[in-house]
């Protein structure tokens, strides 16, 4: 038996806390699960445009806040797989810089 994903996890918060405050930006500003739920499909729209596909891997290079988790629960949505880093993470010894045959830049 399988757990339900990403996806289904943002969606059923949405519909059973909907409007309650599920994160508050560094700046104050409040994000409902309703908000993260419908921002995040509109960024899951965006990564499609650019042609990110289930089975893709998105790197998610962005500080720690709002930002960081809409694209990485877009990216769960659309089936993608997430490589991700916040901007405060320093580089592990050693590691060379990613490369991609067709990357995707958003």
């Amino acid at each position: 038996m399988s757990l339900p994903g990403l996806p289904w996890t943002i969606a059923e918060a949405a519909r059973r806390f909907a409007d309650r405050t599920a994160y508050v930006t560094p700046g104050g500003w409040p994000l409902s699960y309703t908000d993260i739920d419908r921002l995040s499909d509109e960024v899951a729209v965006g990564l499609a445009e650019r042609g990110v596909r289930a089975g893709d891997v998105v790197g998610v290079v962005l500080p720690a806040g709002p930002e960081y988790l809409l694209t990485y629960a877009a990216a769960a949505k659309l089936g993608a797989i997430t490589a991700g880093s916040t901007t405060a993470s320093p580089p592990a010894s050693g590691t060379k810089s990613s490369r991609s045959r067709d990357p995707v830049w958003s």
